[in-house]
């Protein structure tokens, strides 16, 4: 979107538990500071508590695109300037890591992840050289924001080490070293 903003997209549900008022602060902070707005673009359910805590904080600063077909969503991310990945602030968050976040990192821009720390995504993320924030941390929020603006995305080389065919080749090798003892 070559709108003169900044989209940062999420891709999913948003319910309660996904809620992040720490990120929905910052972000409007960063429209009332600086040059390039940031709009915010929800692809998926947003809950209405949610709605109505992104409505409160970010009037007229974020898009509710609702559901729309997996080719659409994959062109949408495509035209993000970074994604948004928000984790269940739960004890079962700190021990997943969505399967989205490796089509995230498919895709090859910033990433803004939400998430309980310490988690396994917090550690998988800060391998990919992006940092993670909190739910209810503005300052930590704008901070990573500002980190992401003009960021590059992750680098090719990590990139590729969870391909399909780099996964199956240490598999493999992982395989071949038990089979040999």
């Amino acid at each position: 979107a070559d709108d003169g903003r900044w989209h940062l997209g999420h891709f999913g549900s948003v319910f309660p538990i996904r809620n992040a008022p720490g990120l929905w602060q910052a972000v409007a902070r960063w429209n009332r500071e600086c040059e390039r707005p940031i709009h915010l673009d929800f692809f998926g359910v947003v809950n209405p508590e949610v709605a109505a805590a992104l409505d409160a904080a970010l009037p007229n600063q974020w898009t509710d695109h609702g559901y729309v077909s997996h080719r659409e969503a994959v062109a949408a991310m495509q035209s993000m300037d970074a994604l948004l990945m928000l984790q269940n602030r739960s004890e079962s968050g700190r021990r997943a890591i969505p399967g989205k976040a490796f089509e995230y990192l498919a895709l090859g821009k910033p990433l803004a992840v939400v998430t309980p720390s310490p988690s396994d995504l917090t550690d998988l993320i800060g391998e990919w050289g992006f940092p993670t924030m909190g739910y209810d941390d503005a300052e930590a929020a704008f901070d990573l924001l500002q980190q992401l603006h003009g960021h590059p995305g992750p680098e090719a080389h990590i990139r590729q080490a969870y391909t399909r065919t780099a996964l199956t080749q240490r598999l493999s090798a992982h395989l071949n070293d038990l089979a040999s003892r």
